[in-house]
């Protein structure tokens, strides 16, 4: 008998939350605004703004980054895609080259400088062998770009946790300055919209090209969608406008490379891409720190820190 009023109350219970949290979605999905058209929809015939180049690299996907190996599979809101040609790219190769973009960008204009040195291997991976360091200087005065702010925040940073005098150096490793860098990304984003450090640097991207028109934000026409990943849509009209300025990018980007990085023995016409992949001769050390060349020293360091944060990160195979 007891049993029985149990289960009764159990169930009685159960009804009534179930009840409760029916009418609570129902209130909140009357509250919400109506799904907008596509007829409605305010779409921008002009960016507001030049792409910067960091952005070129997301817009231009099918350009910078390496289409995504068919033996490797990610979750749907880890999945990269050109804007343009709706071609899946490899998530992780877009982000590094995001960042190589800016970094070696501020070289060129003369607002960073990096040195590489000597350090002891760190047995751990990506590059356990690995027996030299990058370190960057901030120059100048950074150029008012989104990725940009967030280097010079980290620079900044680590001039203010300089608390002894010894600690008074005003390089920096890469490992802390992309570490920093990505930390002041994610205060910009909520839980739900993260999706790894891969994700999270190309989100941050997506964000500042939905404010200057060149994608357009997905609506949001439930309460669910709230939590629902949806990627922004392509402009393609003003992403087009600034096809010069990403081949422009790429001549630089390869200008870059023939200066300050290694030549293949296939030859530089064999590389289809303007930014280089990492050269695992200079990965795991095998020349002097001072005869190193700088394009592919900011390529390896660039893996070695976005592959360390990624390490730390729950898996994608796990989870929700």
């Amino acid at each position: 008998m007891v049993t029985v009023i149990i289960v009764a109350g159990v169930v009685v219970v159960g009804t009534g939350l179930l009840v409760l949290l029916e009418r609570a979605l129902a209130a909140r999905a009357a509250r919400s605004p109506a799904p907008i058209s596509d007829e409605e929809r305010q779409v921008p015939r002009e960016p507001m703004g030049p792409a910067t180049p960091e952005t070129l690299v997301y817009l231009f996907a099918h350009q910078f980054v390496r289409p995504m190996p068919s033996a490797r599979a990610v979750r749907q809101r880890s999945r990269c895609i050109a804007p343009l040609t709706s071609e899946e790219v490899d998530p992780q190769d877009a982000a590094e080259k995001i960042l190589f973009v800016a970094l070696s960008e501020l070289y060129v204009a003369g607002c960073v400088d990096f040195e590489v040195r000597e350090s002891d291997p760190t047995l751990m991976p990506p590059f356990p062998h690995k027996s030299w360091t990058l370190f960057g200087r901030k120059l100048g005065e950074f150029p008012r770009t989104p990725l940009c702010d967030k280097l010079a925040a980290a620079f900044l940073s680590h001039a203010t946790r300089a608390r002894k005098p010894q600690d008074n150096d005003p390089a920096i490793p890469l490992m802390d300055l992309i570490e920093n860098t990505v930390a002041g990304i994610r205060t910009e984003m909520s839980f739900w919209k993260r999706a790894g450090v891969y994700g999270d640097i190309r989100a941050f991207i997506e964000a500042h090209l939905v404010e200057r028109g060149y994608m357009l934000a997905p609506a949001k026409e439930t309460w669910l969608d709230t939590f629902r990943y949806k990627p922004a849509e392509a402009n393609r009209p003003v992403i087009g406008s600034a096809q010069p300025a990403a081949d422009e990018l790429q001549e630089r980007l390869r200008e870059f490379r023939d200066a300050h990085g290694s030549r293949s023995e296939e030859g530089d016409e064999e590389e289809p891409f303007a930014i280089p992949d990492v050269n695992p001769a200079v990965a795991e050390g095998e020349t002097d720190a001072e005869q190193l060349p700088l394009c592919d020293c900011l390529r390896a360091a660039i893996s070695e820190a976005l592959t360390v944060i990624r390490q730390q990160e729950p898996s994608e195979q796990v989870g929700i």
